[in-house]
């Protein structure tokens, strides 16, 4: 059986999508005559991801402002069909990184974080007590 490979992200509505690339496009500011290339992720909509099959998984916290540019550096520096990457939320200010498959793209992948200043310490979460 093949191991499952690719980005999946879990958007904070709870919908979960497939990313398959990016596209760009040329924007014109008629103000300023300033051209600026601008990137859109490509994606479809699943009804969930493909469970990791390793049994110790990497995982990494990132910062959720730049979630979209992490992604689109990955498509761009990363052979992303040697590795699988699920990406979702676990609070407003954090998303984690679940990580299985070529140990080089996956410290690529890491690298990338770092350099762009992503990384975060694990969130604490909050245990509630039921009376």
């Amino acid at each position: 059986m093949k191991k499952p490979t690719g980005i999946y992200v879990k958007l904070p509505s709870g919908q979960w999508i497939r990313v398959k690339g990016k596209i760009s496009r040329v924007v014109i500011l008629k103000s300023k005559g300033k051209k600026s290339i601008s990137f859109s992720l490509i994606g479809e909509s699943i009804d969930k991801p493909p469970e990791p099959t390793s049994s110790n998984p990497e995982k990494l916290y990132i910062s959720s402002l730049r979630v979209t540019k992490y992604i689109l550096r990955l498509l761009d520096e990363t052979n992303t069909k040697k590795y699988l990457v699920i990406i979702k939320p676990i609070t407003k200010e954090t998303y984690q990184l679940i990580m299985q498959g070529s140990s080089e793209e996956i410290e690529k992948a890491k690298r990338i974080a770092e350099e762009m200043k992503l990384v975060k310490p694990a969130p604490k979460i909050k245990k509630t007590t039921s009376s």
